[in-house]
């Protein structure tokens, strides 16, 4: 990403409620913040871990934590309603029957080079323990 579309989806979620204090310590800046969060879904594999991204960003394993939450929760906040949406039924049975098709991955709605999105509901299907991953 470059530091032009970072500073324009920081300056996106800035306002956003999860960036201001009621008590505690100052925190972060929330371009800071949301740096830490792209670090950690843009490393492969267990590059991306508390340790590194503390040593990295020269903070705290809680400002780590709260950072990547914080950055996340203002993303899904400010850019959600102009930049994703869930399919309707329609949508949803057009891009399973495309999925299956081309590589037979039945009930599928989307994949995206391992980047991982927190679903709205939990899936009512026997196997809805697997819609889980770990970084959220």
């Amino acid at each position: 990403m470059s530091r032009e579309v970072l500073l324009v989806i920081a300056e996106r979620i800035k306002d956003d409620d999860v960036f201001k204090n009621k008590r505690g310590p100052k925190q972060m800046n929330p371009t800071h913040q949301l740096m830490v969060l792209l670090d950690y879904l843009g490393t492969a594999g267990s590059g991306a871990n508390n340790l590194k991204q503390r040593a990295y960003f020269h903070v705290g394993n809680g400002s780590v934590n709260n950072s990547r939450k914080r950055a996340r929760d203002a993303v899904i906040h400010s850019l959600g309603k102009d930049f994703y949406h869930w399919p309707d039924e329609n949508e949803r049975k057009n891009i399973s029957n495309c999925y299956k098709m081309e590589f037979n991955l039945p009930n599928c709605v989307g994949v995206m080079d391992g980047t991982l999105f927190p679903l709205a509901f939990q899936p009512e299907t026997e196997d809805a323990a697997d819609y889980h991953g770990r970084k959220f």
